[in-house]
């Protein structure tokens, strides 16, 4: 009679975790669901969810006081210069330094002559194409004696060429 007794509690335990695993389950199921419709939503309104969302066990919920992203500064804005014919503006140098970074060779060494005849191409499509990344205004007037003694100039060293 015991052992009947301990088997009928026993089945009463199982079924009343069986119970509660299905009920906690169904809960867990619940919450995720609703986490997906609040994604779901986002996704449709083509916002950021910025809020935590959670899911603790059984419950659901929104914590509005946990940021997932800060939103970003804003673009810092290009340097302002005042322009002047005798200068290199921002993007004509950036343009330089790219070009002169593609001549030079493996020891950062640019021969004269191939800077020379970068700084006369740059002047002539300043002249003719109006070259946002050419030379200053008064510098499209050089000639090629005028960018020989520039170039001669920068090679301190007598050697030909000049380091990058």
């Amino acid at each position: 009679m015991r052992l009947k007794h301990q088997r009928g509690q026993s089945l009463k335990l199982y079924q009343l975790l069986d119970d509660l695993i299905q009920v906690s389950s169904k809960a867990e199921n619940d919450a995720i669901d609703e986490v997906c419709d609040v994604v779901k939503q986002a996704i449709e309104d083509q916002t950021k969810i910025q809020d935590e969302l959670r899911v603790n066990f059984m419950d659901f919920f929104v914590d509005k006081a946990i940021a997932n992203f800060i939103e970003p500064p804003p673009e810092k804005l290009e340097a302002m210069e005042e322009a002047q014919n005798s200068r290199f503006n921002i993007p004509q140098l950036k343009s330089l330094v790219q070009e002169l970074q593609m001549i030079a060779d493996d020891n950062k060494m640019i021969p004269n002559r191939k800077a020379v005849e970068l700084l006369l191409r740059k002047g002539q499509n300043s002249k003719t194409l109006v070259d946002i990344g050419g030379v200053p205004k008064d510098w499209s007037s050089y000639n090629r004696n005028d960018y020989e003694k520039l170039v001669r100039n920068l090679d301190i060293n007598n050697s030909g060429s000049i380091d990058y």
